[in-house]
This record gives structure tokens, C-alpha cells and sequence, in this order.
């Protein structure tokens, strides 16, 4: 470690894999054999709302936390390091991943840092709300903003981050679901699938009722639909939530599994090899979500070579350019079962969507391209740090 360069690296880490904590762990997994630098891991503690009457949480909570931001102040005085930081954009935070940020960068006005961002709720709020203020003072004290499209960067530009600050940065996926073998179309099934987790903003009930009508249609296909995710508590989902989803799901299993050409099936979860045969297996992958920046989930789709029907939001209509997608305005059941019923029943357009999707991944969202604009990214504030 004595000729290495230092990163400090702060991402997220909850009881639940997110495309936040993904994108910061693909870093480190595809960097690690490529660049001469030593990774100084330190985990930001997620709050599990699931657990928010257990006093235990709370204290494994606060005291990661509280550790988090002294680390933080650490590497602030650390001349010889680089701060990464992936920074969510809760409140929550803000205040307590972003103030001890824009602390340190105070302690050493030249110290290199990159803040990367995943969300895409900063694209809602004014430059001067609250929120916005602090999330603008965080981000003046970093050397780099890493975003996902370029929208995102036209806010940050808007709001006063010179643009020389501001990088693009594509997201990728897991390395089992890049090189899984693709499956082809049948001529008589056709696979369907969501995968996420069953929060309401993600548009997993709009999916249900989707198939639901879709069940009530009339074509030749046979069609195996698929939701796989736990249910999960979300401050998303604030003022919008359900009582007892679990029967409401059970309820709406047992109207779609009457048909003659429909069954649905609940997965609660899939991981590494599995999750990539889950994947490989799809011909149309439905992602009717109401708050994206560029999910993961999405590109995971196009590697696996799926034909997709997704929300028009965040970075998503630029994710399926090209013909790799089809965008959705609004996503009624009752749109999204016709835009998959046109798939089933023309082949050759759903075949043509299967092709466009994975050829962009390759010239997009490939493991290459991620980890050549980060190795980019770190030796480009190297160079910086020793000028």
C-alpha cells in the first residue's frame, strides 16, 4: 500500500441490495485488478424502516453513522488521499453524508473528491429551498459530480456547478447477468418479467393489474409472467400505501391464473447466477416505475437481451433509444397490457426490440465503458492532488 494512491470510498450499504449501493460496489470490483490505488471502504448505514421500533437498530444505526463522519473528517485532513462518495438525496442524507463532506473539504481547500449521484429527485426542487441550498453547498466542495444523464447536468449547470466539474457517468450491471447466454424467443411461450422490489413507486401493482388485463385478452401465445422482489417499506411511498398488500396480491394471482393463457408466479428474491437465469429467461421486461433516475434494473434488462416497457421518467426514454425500448407516458394497466400484447402478437417487432436493446448495453453500459470512465475519473484527480 506505501506506492498506492488512497481512496476513501463512502457508499451506501442497507439490508436490501439497491442500484446506489450496486453502482459503488461494480466500482470496486472492476477496478480492483486495474488501477494502483488502495480502496479505504466505509459503509453508510441505511435506515430500515421495518425495523424503526427496535432499539437495537437504532443503535447500530447511530453508531455507524457517527463512525461514517469521522471517517469522513479523517479523510479530509488526509493530503495524500481522494474522497468518493456516493450521496444519496434524503434528507436523512444530506445532513448526515453530505455535511461532513462539505465539512472536510473546508479542513483542505485542495483535497480531490468525487460525489457521485444516482437519484433524480433533485430534478424537482428549486435552487433555493432548503434542500436545494444544502444539496448546491455539499456539491461546491467537491472536485468532480458524476451524474447519470444530461439533463441532470444541465440542472447542475443551471444552478451555478461549473461544468467542468460535471460528468456523465453510465451506469452498468452485474457481471453474471453481462455474459449469461440469451434466450431466445419461443414461438409459442413468452416470458414476462418484473424484478424489483415491491414498493409502490416502482409500479409493481400497475404491473398486476396489467396482466390482469391481459389475461382477458384473446391471442395463440402462451404467456408465463413473472414478479420477483419482496415487499418493502419506503418513505416513497408516504401517503400511498395499502393495507394488506399480501391479500391484495393473492387476490389478484388467483383472477390471472383462472385464464386460459396467463399464469403469474412470485419469486421473493433471486441473486448472482440465479438472478441472471431469471433475466436470461425474459423476453419482455415491464418496468412501469414512477421515480427513476437510470435504474439499473433497466440495464440489466438490455444485457439479457429483453424486449422492454418502461415509465417515461428520469433518464429512462434516453436509456431506450434506438428502438431498444418502449416509453410510456402514462402507465395504466390498460397501456401497458396493450403495448405488451402488441409484442406477443407481431414476433418480429418484439425480436427486432430484443436486438436493439442488447446492442445498445454493449455500446452504452458495458463493464468497459464504466470502469474506463472511472479509472478516468480517479487518475484525472490524482494528477490534480500531486500538481
Amino acid at each position: 500500500m506505501i506506492d498506492k494512491n488512497i481512496i476513501w470510498f463512502f457508499y451506501p450499504s442497507g439490508p436490501r441490495l439497491t442500484g446506489q449501493e450496486l453502482s459503488s460496489l461494480l466500482i470496486l470490483e472492476l477496478l480492483k485488478d486495474k488501477m494502483d490505488f488502495y480502496f479505504q471502504r466505509v459503509k453508510l448505514a441505511a435506515f430500515d424502516r421495518e425495523r424503526m421500533w427496535s432499539v437495537r437498530h437504532w443503535f447500530q444505526f447511530l453508531s455507524s453513522t457517527v463512525y461514517a463522519c469521522y471517517q469522513m473528517l479523517i479523510a479530509g485532513i488526509n493530503h495524500d488521499s481522494i474522497i468518493y462518495l456516493n450521496l444519496g438525496q434524503s434528507m436523512k442524507s444530506l445532513l448526515l453524508e453530505g455535511v461532513p463532506f462539505g465539512l472536510a473539504g473546508m479542513f483542505k481547500t485542495q483535497r480531490q473528491s468525487v460525489i457521485s449521484l444516482h437519484g433524480h429527485f433533485f430534478m424537482k426542487w428549486t435552487s433555493m429551498s432548503i434542500r436545494g441550498k444544502l444539496f448546491r453547498w455539499i456539491l461546491y466542495h467537491s472536485s468532480k459530480v458524476t451524474v447519470l444523464g444530461l439533463s441532470q447536468k444541465e440542472k447542475l449547470i443551471e444552478w451555478g456547478i461549473p461544468q467542468k466539474n460535471i460528468q456523465i457517468v453510465n451506469n452498468t450491471c452485474e457481471k453474471a447477468i453481462a455474459i449469461f447466454p440469451r434466450r431466445k424467443t419461443s414461438n409459442t411461450n413468452v416470458n414476462i418479467l418484473y424484478f424489483s422490489n415491491l414498493i409502490e413507486s416502482k409500479g409493481y401493482r400497475e404491473y398486476l393489474m396489467a396482466l390482469l388485463v391481459l389475461s382477458e385478452m384473446k391471442f395463440n401465445t402462451r404467456v408465463n409472467a413473472v414478479i420477483c422482489g419482496r415487499l418493502t417499506k419506503s418513505s416513497l411511498d408516504r401517503g400511498n400505501t395499502y393495507s394488506h398488500p399480501v391479500a391484495w396480491i393473492d387476490d389478484i394471482f388467483e383472477k390471472i391464473n383462472e385464464s386460459l393463457n396467463v399464469r403469474v408466479s412470485w419469486r421473493q428474491d433471486a441473486y448472482g447466477i440465479e438472478k441472471a437465469t431469471v433475466f436470461g429467461r425474459a423476453d419482455i421486461f415491464v418496468f412501469p416505475s414512477k421515480i427513476e433516475a437510470q435504474p439499473i434494473v433497466l440495464i440489466e434488462a438490455m444485457a439479457s437481451g429483453c424486449a422492454i416497457i418502461a415509465s417515461s421518467v428520469g433518464e429512462i426514454p434516453s436509456m431506450l433509444k434506438d428502438g431498444a425500448g418502449v416509453c410510456l407516458d402514462d402507465c395504466l394497466p390498460e397501456n401497458l397490457a396493450n403495448s405488451i400484447y402488441d409484442l406477443i402478437n407481431n414476433p418480429k417487432r418484439l425480436q427486432a426490440k430484443q436486438t436493439s436493446a442488447r446492442t445498445r448495453f454493449e455500446a452504452n453500459y458495458s463493464h468497459s465503458a464504466y470502469a474506463n470512465s472511472w479509472c478516468h475519473i480517479f487518475n484525472k484527480l490524482t494528477k490534480k492532488m500531486h500538481y
